[in-house]
């Protein structure tokens, strides 16, 4: 497995400490992920709250305080219940003193957490925290179809409130699976997430970046926007993290080229685009730093691109091979 978190800066600059050193913890309350398919929530939510479980970590970009339990709340049949308990199992158990339960709450897998179907138990949940080891996490998903209908706002508003009173974290996946404007959703939560599908680097099956909003300002550091690649071997999955550079593997791999060195022209004969392509997918994206891989990522990248295991870079109808004059090369 080869991905960017594992390359080794050669940069002599030290370490310094970092913007995010000066943010204090996620704070009691509500937060919210918008997850953009439903296809992807049961890997996304057994990713997150594996970071929750384990505090410490701030591998997305924000501090998580350690906690004593999570309670993770699931709707549907038993079955769906054993099939959600499966999938966070394969990440691993929870760390020693922090307990992970499963509640089961209404048969239907669509249960509305936002309604008079939902709400009500959710809030006596939280409302009778004080009988949990606090600091504790709830996790529930929330299909959402429209963020301005009122009552949706209005259960968020309610949730964050509760949860506040009584000291304990809620985070809440919203499944976007149409089109929303899903930025409307900031204003009602203490922190908020928004997650994208990736195409996943070398030797990894699935990825995505993790966006938090609140830390935008901060993304040109390479900080605030995460990229998480998932390894599926042996009934267990592993993970890691790295800042996000681009959402498909190619522009990635020509990133790091470029760090490594390798001239414009060098990056399109890996790569198989003109030179004058390779410059214009890098213009975008975060100049790139001195950076040393392992010894056969080289030999691996061409035999993964030489298999056409990557999706194509898109570029507009007039990128050929003409204006090779456009710029001067840079070495």
């Amino acid at each position: 497995m080869m991905s960017i978190s594992e390359f080794e800066s050669s940069s002599d600059v030290p370490n310094q400490a970092s913007p995010l050193d000066l943010l204090a913890a996620v704070p009691p309350g509500l937060m919210l992920v918008v997850v953009k398919s439903r296809s992807q929530l049961p890997l996304v939510r057994a990713t997150l709250t594996h970071q929750l479980l384990h505090a410490s970590d701030k591998k997305i970009g924000l501090k998580f305080p350690p906690i004593k339990q999570l309670f993770s709340l699931y709707a549907g049949s038993d079955r769906q219940q054993q099939y959600a308990q499966a999938n966070h199992a394969a990440f691993g158990p929870p760390p020693p003193g922090v307990e992970h339960q499963f509640k089961s709450f209404g048969t239907r897998s669509n249960y509305d957490w936002c309604s008079t179907e939902g709400l009500p138990p959710l809030l006596s949940l939280i409302n009778s925290s004080d009988v949990v080891e606090t600091p504790c996490w709830y996790t529930v998903a929330q299909i959402i179809s429209d963020s301005s209908k009122v009552m949706q706002v209005d259960a968020l508003a309610q949730i964050r409130h509760a949860a506040k009173a009584a000291g304990v974290y809620v985070l809440v996946f919203l499944v976007c699976d149409e089109k929303v404007d899903e930025t409307h959703f900031n204003d009602l939560c203490d922190e908020y997430l928004e997650i994208e599908e990736c195409e996943p680097d070398m030797g990894f099956n699935q990825a995505f970046s993790i966006d938090c909003y609140g830390l935008r300002d901060l993304n040109a550091l390479g900080l605030g926007k995460t990229m998480c690649n998932l390894h599926f071997e042996g009934m267990r999955v592993t993970q890691t993290y790295a800042p996000f550079i681009a959402s498909d593997f190619k522009t990635r791999a020509m990133w790091i080229l470029r760090g490594m060195g390798l001239s414009f022209a060098e990056i399109g004969v890996k790569v198989g685009m003109h030179k004058s392509n390779v410059l214009r997918n890098l213009l975008s994206l975060p100049k790139p730093c001195p950076i040393k891989v392992a010894d056969d990522w080289l030999e691996c990248l061409d035999e993964y691109l030489a298999a056409g295991l990557e999706k194509a870079v898109k570029t507009s109808p007039d990128d050929d091979d003409d204006g090779e004059d456009e710029f001067e090369e840079d070495n």
